[in-house]
């Protein structure tokens, strides 16, 4: 149903499709309209392409509902515009509970500062008229403020709301809307609406996720200049929207903003996070985690803040979409803002705060005595590996475009994909290899050059060139390479030994023992001895890597993986250096050494492990 909706609405200009719609609500709705000039004008209209568009929407739409005609005309908006200007449809279940926690009287002033076409300010403008009893219309003109960058957002947003005030039995002439199109972020705001010189009541939305890299030059210098947020090279474009949000609001304002959460933890947010922990402005926050709200891959949170310079604010973790029609009763942990630390916060329910204390307060952190390291990046893996099992004398076979080309052994090595693993015995049985055309010198590694690669790997070489054109496309084809044979970066090539392997995304703890130490990696982290003969020499103590393996297999990672890391869909933490560095390793007794060493039964060492961190899980 969605795709053919799609299809309809890409066959006709916009205007068209947004006169149909009018007029497919009216009718449906059984509405009179007599006065609204702005709504007949649409009616009147009896072209063609309009009753042709109308019979085709008639079967694909819900007809009756204004958040679903929301849905619609957000589709509208052109694929370039919503990568620009990050434009995304709110769910009504989010927009209604915003509102019912930031709305509490009939006079206040609400402003979605990057309105799109409306979904806040309908949700707004109906809770506030059903609260208080008060007209449609009459809260349109004196409650309402919205601002877009994009004229046919503010447009739709005016149709929407008089489509609203229609279905309620209010008719009027000519709604004075306080809706206007400007850039919010370089906009003044005291000549935009004289009437909220002093600051509004409520600022609530869902504001843009622009990427850095996607805004042009003169633009990222401007916000550069004029936002404290912004001052990091990776931003993301709704970090200015929080101090924006603060700027316009009054006093005792508050502000509910659905967002992306990765301003928890990304590098690109430590300024956005100083900005809200030295003003002390947070008053709760609803972090969704791995939950998918919207159709991006973003993951979300909705931040309620005031300027109240309370010391603690209030948090909850929401794990399952069930709970999302419950979002009113949900019960928060207070989170102080001294425990706050700005390089990457650790939001935690009360029941964990004091596990991970334990956890990562005892002994050593497993960053300060392992090497963690991010895998080979070739950007075109297919190309570049071979299967081991098709050796042949000294030559391996590599199907490519098909033809077969040998590929000469010494230039290849080993290496383990880690996704391919689920269990040690699948490591245990890799067979693959990597064609690896660089050298070692003086504790270097460098990319062989083509005449030397020709004359030593000519079968290799040769087919080099036949995949010539599709290494070409790595990057856009944007990267100039030293060979063009050589892997698109070059991280992971000069390091060997044995090592523990994870995947960066996992349901649970998956970290196997890699024997050979000239294997290379991809698709994950490795954990490496700082010193092979003594793993732990820094704390006096003797722990092989296959006995960190059971520390980092065991419950207690799972558990504190699962409240520290950030997830993606499906419940899949991250295990990112910066996510298990921190975690601490306790000093064992030689007895307790002895037993993780020679036991393997999983539950037995969970058991050990938790009453060695003192926790409760």
């Amino acid at each position: 149903m969605q795709k053919n909706l799609e299809k309809i609405l890409n066959s006709y200009d916009s205007s068209v499709i947004e006169t149909a719609l009018v007029q497919l609500f009216v009718e449906a709705n059984d509405i009179s309209v007599k006065k609204n000039e702005f709504i007949k004008q649409l009616l009147h209209d009896k072209s063609e392409k309009v009753l042709t568009a109308k019979k085709l929407l008639t079967d694909k739409v819900e007809t009756k509902n204004i958040i679903d005609f929301v849905n619609i005309f957000e589709l509208l908006v052109p694929g370039d515009d919503k990568k620009i200007n990050g434009a995304f449809f709110t769910p009504a279940t989010i927009t209604d509970f915003i509102v019912s926690q930031t709305i509490t009287s009939a006079s206040q002033k609400i402003c979605d500062p990057s309105c799109g076409c409306g979904a806040f300010l309908i949700a707004a403008t109906t809770y506030i008229s059903v609260k208080f009893k008060k007209d449609i219309i009459d809260v349109i003109e004196n409650n309402i403020y919205g601002v877009d960058i994009a004229d046919y957002s503010i447009r739709r947003a005016k149709v929407l709301l008089s489509l609203l005030a229609l279905k309620n039995g209010t008719d009027k002439k000519d709604i004075k809307f306080n809706l206007k199109t400007a850039d919010s972020l370089i906009t003044d705001w005291r000549k935009l609406f004289p009437k909220t010189e002093k600051g509004v009541d409520v600022v609530i939305g869902n504001p843009p996720y622009v990427k850095f890299q996607d805004l042009n030059k003169e633009l990222r210098e401007k916000l550069y200049k004029d936002w404290r947020t912004l001052k990091t090279g990776n931003y993301n474009l709704y970090f200015a929207f929080f101090e924006l949000g603060v700027a316009i609001m009054k006093t005792d304002g508050v502000l509910g903003y659905i967002t992306p959460n990765n301003y928890f933890t990304s590098l690109a947010g430590v300024p956005l996070r100083e900005y809200l922990e030295t003003n002390r402005l947070i008053e709760k926050i609803i972090d969704f985690n791995h939950l998918k709200l919207f159709e991006a891959q973003t993951y979300t949170c909705i931040t309620f803040l005031k300027k109240n310079n309370r010391d603690f604010f209030y948090y909850e973790r929401v794990d399952n979409y069930e709970v999302l029609s419950h979002l009113k009763e949900l019960h928060y942990s207070k989170i102080n803002f001294v425990d706050l630390n700005n390089r990457k916060w650790r939001l935690l329910r009360g029941s964990d705060q004091e596990n991970i204390k334990k956890i990562e307060g005892v002994g050593k952190k497993l960053g300060d005595i392992v090497d963690i390291r991010v895998g080979i990046a070739t950007c075109k893996d297919s190309v570049y590996f071979v299967d081991g099992l098709t050796l042949a004398g000294n030559y391996y076979s590599k199907p490519y475009q098909g033809r077969n080309y040998q590929i000469e052994k010494e230039i290849t090595q080993p290496i383990a994909k880690i996704s391919d693993f689920q269990v040690q015995t699948d490591l245990d049985k890799n067979s693959r290899r990597i064609i690896f055309p660089y050298q070692k010198k003086g504790g270097k590694v460098e990319i062989i050059k083509a005449n030397e690669l020709k004359n030593i790997y000519p079968r290799c070489y040769e087919y080099f060139l036949a995949a010539k054109a599709e290494l070409a496309t790595r990057d856009k084809g944007g990267i100039e390479y030293p060979e063009w044979y050589a892997y698109a970066r070059t991280q992971g090539l000069n390091f060997s030994g044995k090592k523990l392997l994870t995947p960066t995304f996992s349901s649970e703890p998956r970290f196997l023992l890699e024997q050979d130490e000239n294997a290379l990696f991809c698709n994950g982290y490795a954990i490496y001895s700082i010193d092979e003969s003594n793993l732990f020499s820094k704390v006096e103590q003797q722990l092989n890597l296959d006995t960190i393996r059971k520390i980092l297999n065991s419950s207690v990672m799972d558990y504190y993986i699962k409240r520290t890391s950030v997830s993606i869909e499906g419940g899949y933490p991250c295990y990112q250096k910066n996510f298990i560095e921190l975690l601490g390793i306790p000093n064992f007794t030689p007895d307790e050494l002895g037993f993780l060493d020679q036991v393997e039964d999983r539950k037995r060492i969970d058991n050990f492990l938790v009453e060695k961190y003192g926790i409760k899980i």
